[in-house]
């Protein structure tokens, strides 16, 4: 038996839109993605990591 995975490269299906946000308010942005593998997606400000909550 052999198996083929086909790889396919992950494109934005929905994408985030621009927003003007206040300091000390919150803002939320979207997105979607598809691809083979599954894209995980990452939020970043100044190059660190965002936790979602």
């Amino acid at each position: 038996n052999i198996t083929v995975d086909v790889t396919v490269p992950p494109t934005l299906t929905k994408k985030p839109s621009n927003q003007i946000c206040p300091n000390g308010r919150t803002a939320r942005f979207e997105c979607q993605a598809q691809g083979t593998p599954t894209p995980e997606i990452y939020w970043l400000k100044d190059a660190k990591n965002i936790t979602v909550n």
